[in-house]
């Protein structure tokens, strides 16, 4: 075997490894997802950080006939109103796990106006008003999210074809909560947070091909029992501790190595909740109910792996469903709204 020949063989034995290793590692890279991308997950030993504002608004429409003596009718008109500020910071302490915290401040405006008819026993007849362009407010921070990720499953093409994340959020009962007034004459404002500390559990399955990334969502949220101060009164309403449930589907296109498009859907179930106040001896019940919300987003990539600005709009709608109090049925219905967030994510 002539030295030429010889060469030739051992460079092809010791290239080898060399080429299918490089195989390997470029069968990562086609799957590893950039920031912005809906199957991203930070470096170890990095920070991710998600900055938006957010401007919602609701419309739902209130009423009821009244087998009391003392209301007979009513109909109100809704809009609801928020701004929130949110700041989410997760930190990767080891490869796939990361913690995070968000904090979020939020200002809810409430306009309403209604017509409402009652009996006058004086004159023995009804009497109808109404009330229009009034105003109620509520403001301050939500309470704190905790959460950790945990990516099990890593995409690895051919030999792991999906990603698979385990998440679990904490949010515990920090801020006081107060429902806001609706008096007329006196009133007061509230405070955005829950009253009550909610913990999460979810799963998550992605995948990236190519430009199109997908994911699809399952979450579990326990919310415990929650304690608000009524502003009008300083009594304090208690609700009964509930379970609710999510299921939420997204997809994502990059048109170019820069511009992404975003579509997704999600719904929620929540069960019937019972409402008690100190000072009455009657129940407020509110029956189970589901929401649903498509989103449509835009994501450029500033930076690569570095700056992700991002824009979003919701669209989310309830079905009907009733309110019992004072042995009065109370009809929630038409609820509609649109969210449009603006935002920014980098690492560090």
């Amino acid at each position: 075997m002539s030295f030429h020949k010889k060469s030739c063989l051992l460079s092809l034995a010791f290239a080898s490894p060399c080429v299918s290793f490089a195989q390997s590692q470029n069968e990562k890279d086609i799957s590893k997802p950039k920031l912005g991308e809906l199957t991203f997950f930070q470096e170890e030993n990095t920070f991710y950080n998600d900055v938006s504002l957010s401007f919602a608004k609701e419309t739902y429409k209130e009423e009821y006939t009244s087998g009391s003596k003392y209301t007979i009718s009513y109909n109100g008109n809704y809009e609801k109103n928020t701004i929130s500020m949110t700041e989410f910071l997760s930190y990767s302490f080891k490869k796939n796990q990361a913690f995070g915290i968000e904090l979020s401040y939020g200002s809810v405006n409430y306009k309403y106006n209604y017509d409402k008819t009652s009996y006058d026993f004086v004159n023995n007849y009804p009497t109808s008003f109404s009330s229009s362009n009034l105003t109620a407010n509520s403001n301050g921070f939500y309470n704190p999210i905790f959460s950790y990720k945990f990516r099990i499953i890593e995409q690895v093409k051919k030999e792991k074809p999906i990603n698979l994340d385990l998440l679990a959020k904490l949010s515990p009962n920090l801020i006081p909560a107060k429902n806001i007034s609706y008096d007329i004459n006196d009133s007061k404002n509230g405070t955005v947070a829950s009253g009550n500390t909610s913990i999460i559990a979810g799963a998550t399955l992605s995948q990236k091909i190519e430009s199109f990334n997908w994911l699809t969502n399952a979450n579990l949220k326990y919310v415990g029992e929650t304690k608000k101060t009524e502003t009008d009164n300083d009594s304090t309403s208690t609700s009964d501790p509930f379970i609710a449930f999510s299921l939420a589907g997204k997809g994502q296109y990059y048109l170019n190595s820069v511009i992404g498009l975003d579509i997704g859907i999600f719904h929620q179930y929540i069960p019937e909740i019972t409402i008690k106040n100190d000072k009455s001896t009657s129940k407020y019940v509110s029956e189970s109910r589901n929401e649903t919300k498509v989103s449509l987003g835009l994501n450029l990539i500033a930076i690569e792996n570095k700056l992700n600005l991002y824009t979003e709009l919701n669209f989310y709608a309830g079905n009907d469903y009733n309110e019992n109090y004072y042995n009065t049925k109370y009809t929630i219905k038409e609820t509609k709204g649109r969210e449009f967030i603006f935002g920014a994510k980098f690492t560090f």
